[in-house]
């Protein structure tokens, strides 16, 4: 009776993990189906995300812009309200200009350094990685995993056979649900997926991002596609 029970552990363990396997390319296609499809996604040449954020006992507003064409990073970080509103952080990074000022410190950046923040964020991030991460020179492994909060697929990236990113996507629904950036020592974990307006493009709105010790809860409320340069953000914040 024991070796019968066993059996049937064992068979049921292997169908459930059959039943959620599937090869790479489908997994990073569904994904790319759930933001919107690649000839919506590749329309958008910016995106500016206004939202929340918590981190170390600080709380306040956060602007995200990121422009393909203009190969442009923006995020500028602000806490209080009204006449006691000041910056708390302000990443600039485009071509011609880049600094980082955070807590009353002003870091210019030199031109490595511009053209490795460009290409994490827009040249290979997670997008660019999901519909040509061959072309750009990584290859890929995939585990499907069983966890407590349901199936997984893992999937790491590696260049030169090395490690570089790891995407972990739910295999229900498809979401990409945590990415690992192993270079820079960041994790960001995804929730709270919704269709931006009418535009047909998904976004997730809940973003825990933990940058080696540092965790921060940040909660997007508005995202705009093809805008312009936010006004007023190209300077380092007066003190």
């Amino acid at each position: 009776m024991k070796f019968v029970k066993t059996f049937f552990v064992i068979v049921f363990s292997l169908s459930t993990i059959n039943a959620f396997a599937t090869d790479i390319d489908e997994v990073l296609q569904k994904y790319v189906d759930i933001l919107g499809g690649r000839e919506l996604m590749d329309s958008v040449n910016s995106e500016l995300a206004k939202g929340k954020f918590e981190v170390m006992g600080f709380s306040g507003n956060i602007l995200i812009y990121t422009n393909k064409d203009l190969r442009m990073l923006i995020v500028n970080v602000q806490i209080g309200e009204g006449d006691s509103r000041s910056v708390l952080m302000r990443d600039y990074i485009s071509p011609d200009k880049a600094f980082t000022f955070q807590m009353g410190t002003t870091v210019n950046h030199s031109a490595e350094e511009i053209e490795t923040r460009l290409r994490n964020a827009l040249d290979e991030n997670i997008y660019k990685l999901a519909v040509g991460y061959k072309e750009l020179g990584y290859s890929a492994e995939m585990e499907a995993v069983e966890t407590e909060l349901g199936n997984v697929y893992n999937i790491t990236f590696s260049k030169n056979g090395e490690p570089k990113k790891l995407l972990v996507f739910d295999a229900h629904s498809g979401y990409l649900i945590r990415s690992e950036d192993y270079e820079n020592e960041l994790s960001v974990n995804y929730s709270d997926y919704k269709e931006v307006g009418s535009s047909g493009l998904t976004r997730p709105f809940k973003l825990k991002q933990k940058i080696k010790n540092f965790v921060t809860d940040i909660t997007i409320e508005e995202i705009l596609f093809n805008q312009p340069e936010p006004e007023g953000l190209s300077e380092v914040p007066e003190q």
